[in-house]
């Protein structure tokens, strides 16, 4: 439902771009991954965002010191979704220098699946765990913007965040578990903007 809604509103004020500046934003963060698109309406910008990483890491870990070799070998694949929406007021500090303040939701959704393999002497066992996460994050933000041109700027921001998630994690054993969590801190990024 949450999605619906969101996605909803979104598709709303994307109708209205006709009546605005519009275009796309890419933060400049290798680790961040977001795509923006940033719709002014006068002294008031709603900037969408989405949010997509898919990454795939394994570890070897040999260890000797115990009286038969072991070695235990884990793989892990993870995949995040991110949709949100920023909503500001902007302010001209200069002709082409201005800044936005405002706050960003989103709706977390990611799913991670660990795959262990433990090898001791001529023994193997095998689990698989599989971590399903589903919440938000609201983002107080503060951000200036840099037009080096009509169609180019560069921003950077700040934030303090409050994320609020519940995971359930299943494994291939049958066993099963679930809790949520919350997290706050600060964040920066860059973003560059293109405007048609």
């Amino acid at each position: 439902m949450k999605k619906t809604v969101l996605g909803f509103a979104i598709a709303m004020f994307a109708l209205q771009v006709n009546a605005a500046d519009a275009g796309l934003g890419l933060s400049l963060r290798s680790n961040d991954a977001r795509i923006y698109v940033p719709i002014d309406f006068g002294k008031i910008r709603i900037e969408p965002s989405v949010r997509y990483l898919d990454s795939d890491s394994s570890t070897t870990t040999e260890d000797d010191s115990i009286f038969l070799p072991a070695t235990i070998t884990r793989d892990t694949d993870e995949r995040a979704y991110e949709l949100g929406v920023g909503v500001f007021g902007v302010s001209s500090l200069m002709e082409d220098v201005g800044v936005y303040y405002g706050a960003r939701v989103a709706n977390i959704d990611s799913k991670t699946t660990q795959h262990l393999r433990t090898q001791i002497g001529n023994s193997v066992s095998d689990t698989q765990v599989e971590i399903d996460t589903d919440g938000f994050r609201l983002s107080p933000t503060l951000g200036f913007e840099y037009k080096f041109n009509k169609h180019f700027s560069l921003g950077g921001e700040a934030e303090w965040f409050y994320e609020d998630v519940d995971s359930d994690l299943t494994q291939d054993n049958g066993g099963a578990n679930s809790g949520d969590g919350n997290a706050t801190g600060t964040a920066t990024r860059l973003i560059l903007r293109f405007y048609f």
